[in-house]
């Protein structure tokens, strides 16, 4: 044994020594794991006891350690000595864990007392490193674990005598302690009988060890400044390891205790010392958030007596901030705590005679120029102006406006990866975060905890904040207009937006803030009159701002949007209308009419702060339009004329054009006479709709050529430009998609009479465009115009809308032209279907001349050739419109030839696009719009068996309980399954339907098909039909494909067998091994049994008499895998391996695996 330990000491020092060889190095590292194993496979004698070898092997080890020269060629810290009297201890715990179930109790005695005398045999604090005490520390609570307090009594007198033996045995022992609550507490690995015996036995101690650990900090703490230097490092060791050890047991230790025992006051004095205050700090933070009643808050509370210490720690600073930054996290922290526990106890005790420096205090750290630590302190403050009794006393008020003052440089947006070096503020958030994203997840999350502060600030003094809001807003201005005047850079200009961005800010969290003991709808300015001249100042100064840079102009629109809301509350309609007149007069200039065209200030000249203002205002009066309706109506007729009156100028955007209808359409609902205000605005649309020239190009009879050159997608201009009647053309067409929405039925009749020729114009000449002879009238430059976009093919695979370049990329003429066309056709496809969708709803409109041959020439104008994604649009619109609102009466003349064109189209449009499905094959070059292709062909085919089963059946919702949904037919519905020439290309796309590989649309074709089996039964035309749908069922099932909808098939076939018994027939001209008398006989047995499961059974035991084996896509897993379907109940109680509960990897725990 003796040679082995030699040599086991020798690979040591290879191993550790950085100038041995690689080979000899994993030489030893394998000698050293042979030793390790063979270590408990024999046995040994030990003090006259047999005892596996590696319990020998590692007293020997520790002997030979003592014996152990410094290796001049290792490093000098850890030795040589101490790397073998770890691997001593080592080997002690790798035994003791493996062969200790199997020993004897006498065997048992002798291990600890082992481990007891190697704890007493340490060095000097000098000579024994750190981690070989805290390696031994861990053996001995290994032990605990099995044999404390019962079976091992003297251990704690053994612990105690070790303290009187010396620092080094001191600290080994605080160790120990330290170590027992750490490894016992939370530890799932113990049994809960063990754990219990040792929490007992540890709480009954408690306070022996509270004294025991007191005294050692004040004797050592004393010593540290009284004894000589070359000891002081001993002290300063031990005070460290004190800390350390009384941390575990502040969170579980009684507080009364924890008060008696004075170690608060020691805490709070040792925040001066620098080297400890952090883990003084630690310890705090721990007292004040631990679990406790509201009495053992109350005596938590008297910490606040030491204020004055509080205020001389922060004080203490370092040369480089950063050094002291770690410690003002905590403390403010414990601070934030703190206070907390004194709010949630404020009744129960009193107002602390420092009680005004303690907020000054937590003010300082709210000030502090990291956001991290103004974020610890705001939930503090939140409740402090939350409760009743503190807001309501002198200091609440000088507080709030300190606090109110700060905010708007908290919550200013910065870069500070990008930002100063030089700025505090960047500086700590540089410390705190990584990325910038970090940051700004961080900074959104405190933003948010800001504006909870201001709003309850602002509920306590209303008047206040809004007077210091305005403060605010009018710096910012007035230096945007300072900006304006002497003409400063580009950086100024960022620097004056984020001002008046924050400023903003404040003022919408001001203004908008609720009275939680009112009504929640109702604003809480309406209690304090004083608050109605601060607001009227605030929105005559913003009318008077004289700012003209659409920067600036978007934040003043913004301040107009927040200060609407008191001008509303106290019915101001002066500022009201001042604010809405000005708000006007910034879209009603010359900044659009400037450019030659539309397209060209939507694409690349318009500039995007003066898009984003003119948004913005849209906006606003949009907003106002819609909440002030009576008082705009009554009182400001000329901001009613200004709308009206810029709806069809140059001076505006198209896509403006679609706000200002949407406003108009709002004031119309508040108007007396609805239909007369539409009309005042309708007419000059009509006109504008119904002009020659744009007839010409609508017109049904109109040459095709005309719509294309209009387009300008026909000839190799250089310079395209859309015609001024198309380009009104979409604008009006979105204008009554706005109308339709808001007061369809206030139209009348002569309205849509006048526009239905020239809309079924547009969607005739738009469906003409994607023909082969449409495509082949487009110019080369030109072609690509029918394809989908980007956006289009992200929105199709629900894929995010690609980030916007913001490189001001300038595109050529042709490449810009282009991008309008295609946003042009699919924005005007669009709100035609939409237009049309609403105008079926009213019934007169299937009176009117030629509707059908509206109709015909339209929507249902070259179908073949429309983009399965459209083809969705006109599924989901304007036919189930149609098939929803037509008055019977009109089924026979109007809907049944249109429907049976519909019906075949779309089947074979499917049936095609199935079939040239299956024989593509998928390339790598196009494999996206492969799936595109795929996806539009699943969403058209799934859209068609919605629209089939919405015009068949409606839903009946049961009184009695709305869970229970019951369909009851339509009347069209009788129609279509009477008529001879609708039902058959109706029931042929069910039949197919379960060929096509697309589980959605077999379940749904299986649930139309189940609710029609009673209403096809009683026909004759309609048994054949079922017998072709059992016909498709049967094979359905047969196919593994279909796993998922088996259960369902097999369901639908049973109610088609049980209701329509003849229908079996058809089984045997499906499946060769079945003959008629076997389906007969099946027929028979499913007859004769009522219950649905066994009529099932009875089914499903036919298909495996024929070789066909029904299984479920789980109990096929299950049976691969021969696993439960569902974790046992104690396999899902099991606790997580080696993750947590937070799903974080435990890198020991995986390391060990």
């Amino acid at each position: 044994m003796g040679d082995q330990c030699s040599a086991v000491i020798e690979g040591l020092n290879l191993i550790l020594s950085p100038s041995t060889p690689n080979d000899q190095r994993l030489a030893a590292q394998k000698y050293i794991e042979d030793f390790k194993e063979n270590c408990y496979l024999s046995q040994d004698i030990l003090n006259g006891v047999s005892l596996p070898r590696g319990f020998s092997a590692s007293s020997l080890l520790w002997k030979y350690s003592e014996e152990v020269p410094q290796d001049p060629k290792a490093s000098s810290d850890p030795t040589l000595r101490a790397n073998v009297r770890h691997f001593s201890i080592q080997l002690l715990e790798l035994t003791t864990t493996n062969c200790w179930n199997s020993l004897d109790m006498n065997q048992k005695e002798c291990i600890k007392s082992l481990v007891l005398s190697l704890s007493q045999s340490i060095r000097s604090m000098e000579e024994e490193p750190l981690f070989v005490k805290e390696k031994i520390a861990e053996v001995i609570v290994d032990l605990v674990k099995r044999e404390w307090p019962t079976r091992w009594p003297q251990l704690f007198p053994h612990l105690f005598n070790m303290i009187n033996m010396g620092e080094s045995t001191t600290e080994l022992a605080l160790s120990v302690f330290r170590a027992i609550p750490e490894e016992i507490m939370d530890n799932t690995s113990v049994p809960e009988t063990r754990r219990k015996a040792i929490l007992t036995e540890l709480k009954s101690q408690v306070k022996v060890l509270l004294d025991l650990f007191y005294n050692l900090l004040e004797t050592h703490y004393n010593a540290l400044t009284t004894d000589a230097k070359e000891r002081a490092w001993k002290h300063l060791r031990i005070v460290q390891s004190v800390l350390k050890t009384v941390l575990p047991y502040l969170e579980w230790a009684p507080v009364n205790l924890l008060i008696e025992s004075k170690f608060p006051e020691v805490f709070c004095q040792l925040l001066l010392n620098k080297e400890e205050r952090n883990r003084a700090c630690e310890c705090l933070y721990a007292l004040v958030t631990k679990k406790s009643t509201p009495e053992e808050k109350g005596q938590i509370s008297t910490l606040m007596n030491h204020v004055p210490i509080f205020f001389q720690a922060i004080e203490i600073k370092s040369a480089d901030p950063s050094i002291d930054y770690p410690f003002h996290k905590r403390i403010a922290q414990f601070i934030a705590s703190l206070g907390l526990i004194h709010i949630s106890h404020y009744a129960k005790c009193p107002v602390f005679p420092r009680y005004a420096e303690f907020l000054d205090i937590a003010y300082q750290f709210y000030s502090h120029p990291s956001p991290f630590i103004c974020s610890i302190m705001i939930p503090f403050w939140v409740q402090a102006f939350q409760h009743n009794e503190i807001t309501s006393k002198n200091f609440a008020k000088d507080m709030a406006v300190k606090l109110l003052t700060l905010c708007d440089s908290k919550i200013e947006k910065r870069n500070p990866f990008k930002g100063n070096p030089t700025d505090p503020t960047s500086q700590f958030a540089l410390i705190d975060f990584d990325t910038h994203e970090d940051y700004i997840n961080f900074f959104g999350f405190f933003r948010g905890n800001m504006k909870n502060l201001i709003v309850v600030i602002t509920a306590n003094q209303p008047s206040l904040s809004l007077e210091l809001a305005f403060i605010k807003i009018k710096e910012a201005f007035e230096a945007a207009y300072k900006h304006e005047m002497e003409g400063k850079g580009e950086k100024d200009i960022e620097i004056i937006e984020s001002r008046l961005e924050v400023s903003c800010t404040i003022l919408d969290w001001v203004i908008n803030v609720e009275d939680s003991k009112r009504d929640a709808n109702t604003k809480m300015w309406a209690k304090d009159n004083n608050t109605l001249s601060m607001a009227k100042s605030i929105a005559e100064f913003l009318l008077c701002v004289p700012v003209k840079m659409p920067e600036f102009l978007f934040y003043l629109v913004t301040s107009f949007h927040h200060i609407i809301q008191i001008a509303k509350e106290f019915n101001t309609t002066p500022i009201l209308k001042m604010i809405m007149e000005k708000t006007i007069s910034i879209i009603n200039d010359d900044s659009v009419e400037n450019y030659k065209s539309q397209q060209q200030a939507i694409e690349q000249s318009l500039p995007p702060s003066l898009h984003n203002l003119r948004r913005k205002c849209c906006t606003l009066l949009t907003y106002y339009c819609k909440e002030a309706t009576k008082e705009i109506l009554a009182n400001c007729p000329q901001v009613v004329q200004a709308l009206q009156g810029i709806l069809m100028t140059n001076k505006i955007l198209l896509s403006e054009r679609a706000f200002v209808v949407d406003m108009l359409t709002a004031l119309s609902r508040g108007s007396p006479d609805q239909n007369a205000f539409l009309k005042g605005f309708l007419d000059p649309i009509l006109l504008k709709w119904n002009e020659p020239e744009l007839s010409n190009i609508l017109n049904l009879n109109s040459d095709f050529k005309t719509f294309v050159t209009n387009l300008q997608i026909n000839s190799n201009n250089p310079t395209p430009t859309m015609s001024p009647a198309m380009n009104n053309c979409g604008f009006v067409v979105e204008t009554m998609v706005v109308i339709c929405k808001n007061g369809l039925n206030s139209i009348d009749a002569s309205t849509l009479q006048q526009f239905l020729p020239n809309l079924a114009g547009l969607i005739h000449l738009i469906h003409d465009l994607y023909t082969p002879a449409g495509v082949a009238s487009i110019v080369s430059p030109f072609q690509s115009v029918l394809e989908m976009t980007e956006s289009t093919i992200n929105q199709i695979l629900n894929l995010p809308p690609k980030r916007q370049n913001n490189n001001n990329v300038q595109l050529s003429a042709i490449e810009s032209h282009l991008k309008h066309i295609q946003y042009w056709l699919e924005h005007a496809r669009e709100q035609s279907y939409l237009v049309f969708t609403h105008f079926m709803k009213r019934p007169e409109l299937y009176s009117f001349p030629n509707v059908a041959d509206y109709l015909q020439r339209s929507l249902f104008h070259e179908l073949p050739h429309v983009h399965p994604r459209h083809y969705k649009l006109l599924l989901q619109y304007p036919m189930k419109s149609l098939v929803l609102h037509c008055p019977p009466q009109y089924y026979s003349t109007i809907l049944g030839p249109l429907f049976l064109h519909l019906f075949n189209v779309t089947f074979e449009n499917l049936n095609n696009g199935w079939l040239k499905q299956a024989q593509s094959t998928i390339s790598a070059k196009n494999e996206k719009m492969e799936v595109v292709d795929d996806k539009c062909l699943r969403d058209t085919t799934r859209e068609y068996f919605s629209f089939i089963k919405d015009g068949l059946m409606i839903v009946k919702k049961n009184e009695n309980n709305p869970n229970d949904v019951e369909y009851e037919f339509t009347e069209f519905s009788k129609f279509a399954l009477t008529s001879p020439i609708l039902v058959v290309p109706l029931m042929k796309s069910i039949v197919t339907s379960f060929d096509w590989p697309d589980s959605i649309t077999m379940s749904r074709s299986i649930f139309l098909t189940t609710k029609l089996i009673a209403p096809l039964s009683q026909s004759g035309e309609g048994t054949v039909w079922l017998m072709e749908i059992l016909k498709a069922t049967m094979k359905a099932i047969s196919l593994p494909k279909n796993q998922d909808n088996h259960l369902n098939l097999v369901n639908l076939a049973r109610q088609i067998l049980v209701a329509h018994p003849t229908t079996g027939q058809a089984i045997p001209t499906i499946f060769p091994n079945c003959t008629i008398q076997i389906a007969e006989q099946l027929v028979t047995m499913l007859s004769n049994t009522k219950e649905e499961k066994k009529q099932r059974q009875t089914l499903e035991s036919f298909f495996e008499s024929i070789g066909i084996v029904l299984t479920s896509p789980a109990e096929a897993r299950k049976k691969i895998l021969d696993l439960p379907e569902k974790p046992t109940a104690s396999t899902r109680n099991q606790p997580p391996t080696w993750h947590d509960e937070t799903h974080d990897i435990g890198l020991n725990s995986l390391w060990d695996s």
